[in-house]
């Protein structure tokens, strides 16, 4: 009954959602904004969605101080919170919509196919997928080498932090001035590792929760971001027709050269360039590389 009601009076809601799920700095932002040129996705493309995560649910309060949430500590009033500023930040906050236009959506199209592409998101995949039911999860993954290194040249970037969790940094005497992307469960116990060991760690974790979300389900494409950069026109040609969206020639010559991404901050392939990051990366390879073969690398 409630149901039937919030859907005549409040039929805003997202129907058919995408989710990228991948690593962090594995270019999920270049498939993210190449997604996001097709018309029947709406998306808020100027950060992440973990603020909205954050606020419905603070780190204190989950079962971990991280980014892991259980569909178990979420009930149907933080799901519903969710939705809403899923749906409202996403119309609102959307570059392609301006002024009136974003009221003549709400209007005359109150269903949206909402598009996400949010790191943490690999930690809260059963969460999703009961809130979504009817999402598509399409996941990304980096060869580990070039991975771990543009991590680790960003581990200072302002925009990739997380300052809520620097406290939990100082508590355990941690010489790190900050933790840099999620932070999967357990992250508390390498902050006192060496960087390079603590990506790996977290490269790991990610790249393990996809390959048993999927192992699981079955569920969703998966694109290597070596194919995506050499030839972006086939790899999302692929997934719009996964995904049921409409190649138009705008999709096509976007395609054909896509700009880097906003979050680029060293030019692909430059690994070379930097002796004592690559022989750091190097060192760590082995921690990974099980993982790492299981998707050809």
């Amino acid at each position: 009954m409630v149901d039937s009601l919030t859907s005549r009076f409040l039929p805003w809601r997202i129907e058919r959602p995408v989710f990228v799920i991948a690593p962090p700095r594995s270019g999920s932002t270049l498939l993210f904004e190449c997604l996001a040129q097709f018309k029947e996705l709406t998306a808020f493309t100027h950060r992440e969605g973990t603020f909205i995560w954050a606020r419905v649910l603070p780190y204190e309060k989950r079962s971990t101080v991280s980014d892991a949430i259980t569909p178990a500590e979420f009930g149907n009033w933080r799901r519903r919170q969710v939705k809403l500023l899923f749906y409202a930040t996403s119309i609102f906050k959307s570059p392609n919509l301006h002024g009136y236009d974003r009221i003549r959506r709400l209007i005359r199209h109150p269903h949206i196919r909402y598009l996400d592409k949010t790191i943490a998101n690999a930690f809260q995949l059963d969460l999703i997928e009961e809130m979504f039911p009817d999402a598509t999860f399409v996941f990304l993954v980096r060869n580990p080498r070039a991975n771990l290194t543009s991590m680790l040249n960003s581990w200072s970037d302002e925009e990739f932090q997380k300052p809520k969790l620097t406290r939990h940094l100082r508590q355990a005497g941690s010489a790190l001035s900050q933790w840099t992307y999620a932070a999967p469960p357990g992250w508390q116990e390498t902050v006192h590792w060496p960087l390079p060991d603590i990506c790996a760690w977290m490269w790991q974790k990610h790249v393990e929760a996809i390959l048993r979300f999927r192992s699981a389900r079955n569920a969703g494409p998966l694109v290597r971001y070596e194919d995506l950069v050499n030839d972006p026109l086939s790899v999302v040609g692929n997934l719009a027709a996964h995904l049921e969206l409409e190649v138009t020639d705008e999709i096509i010559s976007y395609l054909s050269k896509p700009p880097l991404s906003r979050t680029t901050r060293t030019v692909p392939g430059s690994v070379g360039t930097q002796p004592d990051l690559a022989a750091a990366v190097h060192a760590v390879l082995p921690r990974v590389a099980d993982t790492a073969k299981l998707f050809g690398y």
